[in-house]
């Protein structure tokens, strides 16, 4: 069981970890798209921190520098991933984090 801290950026960080793993063990590509409120506090962490989409992009996904900006999250987020395989089956996954 993991314990969160109470903010959603601690819970985001960790369906991260979740599915890279879920991927690499079933040999999957995956996709990931974030979805944000315009209020979270992620954005203004990005702007302090000088960051982007695209320079955080170039991180590993799940290095401390990736999901180092996911921490500042304290909106209700979503998270729609799609895993796919080499022989093209994808799954799609969504979570709402509220």
């Amino acid at each position: 069981m993991v314990e969160l801290e109470g903010n959603n950026g601690d819970a985001i960080s960790c369906i991260v970890l979740m599915v890279d793993s879920l991927a690499k063990d079933n040999e999957s590509m995956v996709l990931s798209k974030l979805c944000m409120k315009e209020d979270c506090h992620i954005f203004e962490y990005m702007g302090k921190e000088k960051e982007s989409n695209e320079t955080i992009g170039k991180y590993e996904p799940t290095s401390e520098e990736a999901l180092a900006h996911l921490y500042a999250c304290n909106c209700d987020a979503n998270i729609e991933t799609i895993f796919t395989k080499d022989d093209g089956e994808s799954t799609a996954c969504f979570v709402s984090i509220e």
